[in-house]
């Protein structure tokens, strides 16, 4: 199969997003289309920046001034620009954010709040 171009991989998150009421993450377009994570997370953006509905952040950051024995790695899932900013702004420092999926409209994504690293470091 060749490779698609991007605004054909547009049009099908877009046909997806719409016609089935899904949610689309980063790693189902990874795997749909054969690219790499990284340019995933691009199309997401450019799709969301396009067209709007929901998008889910993961943002990743520190809280707690560098050297205290306090600060810990936080990684958080932030639903619509608004929940963005006050996850960011909850951190001391954000080491990354990217769209982590698009979907049409907020009833159809359940964002719970998790946080994997806290997870990890309490069962070792």
């Amino acid at each position: 199969m060749p490779a698609m171009s991007a605004d054909e991989i547009l049009a099908a998150i877009d046909a997806t997003v719409n016609d089935d009421d899904a949610v689309v993450t980063f790693k189902y377009v990874s795997r749909k289309f054969a690219i790499d994570a990284t340019t995933a997370k691009r199309i997401l953006f450019a799709h969301h920046a396009k067209k709007g509905g929901l998008a889910v952040y993961c943002v990743t950051g520190w809280v707690g001034a560098v050297g205290d024995a306090s600060r810990t790695r936080v990684v958080k899932l932030a639903r619509g620009a608004d929940e963005l900013e006050r996850v960011r702004g909850g951190m001391t420092e954000v080491v990354s954010a990217h769209v982590y999926g698009v979907a049409k409209k907020v009833r159809s994504l359940h964002c719970s709040p998790y946080d994997p690293v806290g997870v990890v470091n309490a069962n070792p």
